[in-house]
């Protein structure tokens, strides 16, 4: 990746604006800045990534891991095991999709080159060969539990940058595609050779990014199965729990209690909304339709949430230990807990109908990318385009 870097492409066509930003960069690494590129939409600010980043005094020893849940929690243990949030973040070399990609070429929709992928020795690699020949990038790790979509990243600690690449698999169509965000990035757009491949980002991006697919990861090392917690375990919800679980054994877990808890259903939401965002990552400008993928936020914007005494939680209609339900009847249940036929709280167009169809529809946010619009509400096309202010 280093040479990727600092070295040009082997293509004679390179435009005079990307020698120059070539140039452009070699100065700029000497003093140790990264370019990083913008983001699509709205995003998290700064001031909330440094927030969420501000646990590095912990270390890989104060966490149990998971199978110590398992002996008092055998349910929710197996329950997780079964869910999204337990494989959402794998070393790319053992991903099925390594195994699946390696020997085979995919071209880019938009910019007309082919990646070429092959898995040799526990090393998976990406190169372009009509820029690059054999040279290519080594990919580290594998974002995504494969619900949705799955979207390789390289790392460089020794550069202090990242990749997120440029091509993803999304799960409806079983192929590759661009990386959402990056559809708006031409060729003639590129200013270093690493860009061919995907995004840049400086590291603390890039551990902001994998932060949200990982129960423990330190900023100041390199990012190996060794040294994070992988995925979204026990402990990134309830806290390390070394100490309760050493306490547990003794027969004495009230002696030290996990050190997280959710009181009550803000504090439960605001807790999902570290990684599945809420109002602090949203910018006020942002039209409601491109905040579906924030469900924290809308759930908070819908009446069924501040009208409701307490409020209600994502745990109202979603098990937070196992995988998403795909039963419409679970949650029409739950709706129907408060909006029963015949009465004024009732549904007025189809009392026992299908709720979820009408008030939280599934949207394409990217094609091949689809979430459900949490922000509960009798819908209008009209003003749900406008922005939210």
């Amino acid at each position: 990746m280093a040479n990727l870097f600092a070295a040009s492409p082997r293509h004679g066509r390179l435009p005079f604006g990307v020698v120059v930003g070539l140039a452009t960069l070699a100065v700029v690494m000497l003093v140790g800045v990264v370019i990083l590129w913008p983001m699509d939409g709205p995003g998290r600010t700064q001031a909330n990534r440094d927030e969420r980043r501000s646990s590095t005094h912990l270390s890989i020893e104060d966490f149990a891991g998971d199978a110590s849940c398992k002996a008092c929690h055998a349910r929710e243990f197996e329950a997780h095991r079964q869910s999204g949030h337990a494989s959402t973040l794998l070393p790319m070399p053992a991903s099925d999709l390594a195994q699946r990609l390696s020997g085979n070429a995919v071209r880019d929709p938009q910019r007309g080159y082919a990646y070429d992928f092959t898995l040799v020795d526990g090393t998976f690699t990406v190169t372009i060969p009509e820029f690059f020949g054999a040279e290519g990038l080594a990919v580290d790790w594998l974002l995504g539990s494969g619900i949705h979509a799955q979207t390789p990243v390289s790392l460089s600690r020794q550069f202090g940058t990242g990749l997120e690449h440029r091509m993803t698999w999304y799960a409806e169509s079983d192929a590759m595609g661009v990386t959402p965000g990056q559809q708006l990035y031409r060729s003639e757009d590129v200013s270093q050779p690493a860009e061919y491949f995907g995004r840049v980002f400086t590291w603390k991006e890039m551990c902001d990014c994998l932060g949200c697919h990982a129960t423990f990861l330190p900023e100041d090392r390199e990012l190996t199965p060794e040294t994070i917690i992988a995925n979204i375990g026990c402990e990134r919800c309830h806290g390390p729990s070394r100490a309760h679980v050493d306490a547990a054994r003794r027969g004495k877990a009230f002696e030290a209690p996990t050190p997280i808890r959710f009181p009550d259903a803000e504090t439960l939401v605001d807790g999902c909304a570290e990684c599945h965002r809420g109002e602090k990552d949203v910018l006020g400008d942002a039209a409601a339709l491109k905040n579906v993928r924030f469900q924290p936020f809308g759930l908070k914007r819908s009446e069924c949430f501040q009208k409701t005494p307490g409020g209600i939680s994502c745990s109202a209609c979603h098990d937070p230990h196992g995988p998403v339900s795909t039963d419409r009847v679970v949650y029409n249940r739950v709706c129907m807990n408060c909006h029963e036929p015949d009465t004024t709280k009732g549904c007025p167009k189809v009392p026992v109908g299908d709720c979820v169809s009408c008030h939280l529809p599934p949207v394409e946010i990217h094609p091949g990318l689809t979430f459900h619009d949490h922000w509960i509400r009798v819908r209008n096309d009209e003003t749900d385009a406008k922005t939210i202010k």
